[in-house]
C-alpha cells in the first residue's frame, strides 16, 4: 500500500474530459510528475480502485472530490486528508467546506490567496499554507542557439483591447516589435500587433514556447492571479516580464461583491531577478526606457530553478503535507521574492 493517494475527482467516476491530469492540469501534472522527478514513488494518483487508496489523500481538485475524500475520512478508510489549492474560489463557498475538521491542511497557491482566505474564514488558522506549483523546467528550457531578438510577448489575459493596444504603440515607441498572445476563449489566440487588421490563429504550447525563445522581455496584462504559472513558464524560458499590477480586484461571485484593494496581486511571485510591475501607462513608458537603454539586468531562469520548478515545488508539497520527514511550518512560501 502506498503512502500517498492523490485525487482530483472520486475513484471509480470516469473524467468529463479524457485526459491524463485532472483539476487544474497544469498543477497536476507538476505535482505527480514532480514527485516521480524527485524519486518518491510511495504514492498513486488516481486510482481506479478504491482498495487501491493510500491511508493519506489529498484532494488537488474538485468540490465533489473533497466531499468523496471526507466521507473516507469519516468512515474511517482513510487517516489524514489535506487538500487543496484547486478546489475553491473562495473559502466559504459550498458551506465552507475546506474548513471542515476533518481537513488537516489546506494549501493555496500563494500568500494574498492565504490571507484572503483567512479573513473569510478564520477557522482555517494554523492549517492554511502557501504552496505554489512548479514548471517543467527541461520543457521550458531556451534553446542556447536561439538569438534574442526586439520581439516581446504581450500576453493579454484581463483589460480592454485599448489597454493592450496603447502598451503594444509604446513598445513600438521604444523599439520593440510587439507579439500578442491572447489568453482565454476556445481556441486560444495569437495575433501579431500591428495598426491594420489583427490576423487571428489558434496557437498551441509549442507556438507560444517558440516565440518565447526569441522573445527579450514580455509584458503581461491581467488584474489578479492566485499564482500566475504562464508567469513561471516564462520565467523558465529566461524572459523576464512587465506586469501590469493594479492591486486592486473586484468580484461578483456567490451573490455579493468582493472587494480587495492593495492585498491583492496579479504577479505575487515577481522578484527584482525575473522582472518589474507597473500600475499605469506612464510607469510603463519609464521601464520601457529603462530596457531600451539596457539598464537592467534579470536572471529569471536561475529564480525558477531554485524556487518554482517541478522538483523544488513537489519537495516543498511532502514537507507541507508531513511527509517529509519534517513537517512544514506557515512562515510563508519558502520561496525568494
Amino acid at each position: 500500500m502506498k503512502k500517498l493517494t492523490i485525487l482530483t475527482r472520486p475513484t471509480g467516476v470516469p473524467p468529463v474530459v479524457t485526459r491524463k491530469y485532472g483539476g487544474h492540469a497544469s498543477v497536476t501534472r507538476s505535482l505527480v510528475e514532480g514527485l516521480d522527478k524527485i524519486g518518491y514513488s510511495d504514492f498513486n494518483y488516481a486510482p481506479d480502485d478504491e482498495r487501491e487508496i493510500a491511508e493519506h489523500v489529498h484532494v488537488l481538485a474538485g468540490v465533489n472530490t473533497l466531499q468523496y475524500a471526507l466521507g473516507l475520512k469519516k468512515s474511517g478508510k482513510i487517516k489524514k486528508l489535506t487538500a487543496g489549492p484547486n478546489i475553491v474560489v473562495f473559502s466559504d463557498e459550498y458551506d465552507a467546506l475546506i474548513t471542515d475538521e476533518e481537513v488537516e491542511r489546506y494549501l493555496t497557491p500563494s500568500d494574498w490567496n492565504k490571507r484572503l482566505f483567512l479573513e473569510m474564514t478564520p477557522s482555517l488558522e494554523g492549517r492554511i499554507f502557501s504552496w505554489p506549483a512548479g514548471v517543467d523546467t527541461e520543457y521550458f528550457k531556451p534553446d542556447d542557439t536561439g538569438v534574442r531578438d526586439n520581439t516581446v510577448i504581450v500576453y493579454h489575459k484581463c483589460q480592454s483591447d485599448q489597454f493592450r493596444y496603447k502598451i503594444c504603440c509604446e513598445l513600438r515607441k521604444h523599439g520593440f516589435d510587439p507579439v500578442v498572445f491572447r489568453y482565454g476563449g476556445r481556441p486560444q489566440e495569437f495575433y501579431r500587433a500591428n495598426d491594420a487588421a489583427l490576423q487571428v490563429e489558434k496557437y498551441s504550447m509549442e507556438d507560444f514556447k517558440e516565440a518565447l525563445g526569441k522573445a527579450c522581455f514580455a509584458v503581461v496584462i491581467s488584474d489578479s492571479e492566485s499564482q500566475g504559472i504562464a508567469l513561471a513558464e516564462m520565467w523558465s524560458m529566461d524572459v523576464p516580464t512587465i506586469c501590469f499590477d493594479p492591486q486592486y480586484y473586484m468580484w461578483e461571485w456567490g451573490g455579493h461583491m468582493i472587494e480587495r484593494d492593495g492585498d491583492v496581486s496579479s504577479c505575487p511571485y515577481l522578484s527584482e531577478k525575473t522582472g518589474m510591475r507597473f500600475g499605469d501607462l506612464r510607469e510603463l513608458e519609464g521601464i520601457l526606457g529603462l530596457l531600451a537603454d539596457g539598464k537592467t539586468q534579470f536572471s529569471p531562469r536561475e529564480w525558477v530553478l531554485a524556487n518554482m520548478s517541478d522538483e523544488v515545488c513537489a519537495a516543498r508539497f511532502l514537507e507541507l503535507v508531513g511527509l517529509s520527514g519534517t513537517e512544514g511550518n506557515d512562515e510563508g512560501t519558502g520561496i525568494s521574492i
